[in-house]
């Protein structure tokens, strides 16, 4: 078969960690990718970053990133609509994130795509 789309991420980034495809957020008909990169360095070393990018173009809709050391995307999952506002709701793992039970202890955040879709400034900005 041939490649449908083909979307390269930045070197050393860990691009591609997890990616799942979800359901059309943009309107055009198209189904979306969820990516992790867990070491994507954009916010610190090893911060990591999740994007939601187009189905149509590979073409970034939406980005979050975690804190410096965090590994925010190493994994992700569509969860569906959560709370119940119509929009995507997206579980995130971080492997390396420190909190109160120590420094390796790892996170899962449950987060809602509708707010950050919202504030999309201009589509393919990432965040």
């Amino acid at each position: 078969g041939h490649a449908l789309l083909d979307v390269e991420g930045r070197a050393g980034a860990g691009f591609g960690s997890c990616a799942q495809g979800v359901d059309d957020v943009d309107g055009d008909g198209v189904p979306e990718l969820l990516v992790g990169s867990w070491l994507d360095p954009s916010a610190g070393p090893r911060a990591g970053r999740v994007q939601l990018l187009s189905g149509r173009d590979g073409a970034p809709l939406l980005a979050l990133a975690g804190d410096a050391g965090e590994t925010f995307g190493f994994a992700a999952a569509a969860l569906g609509d959560v709370d119940g506002d119509g929009r995507l709701d997206v579980a995130i793992a971080s492997a390396c994130r420190g909190g109160d039970a120590g420094p390796a202890t790892g996170r899962v955040s449950v987060l809602s795509l509708a707010l950050g879709l919202e504030r999309a400034l201009t589509p393919g900005e990432a965040r």
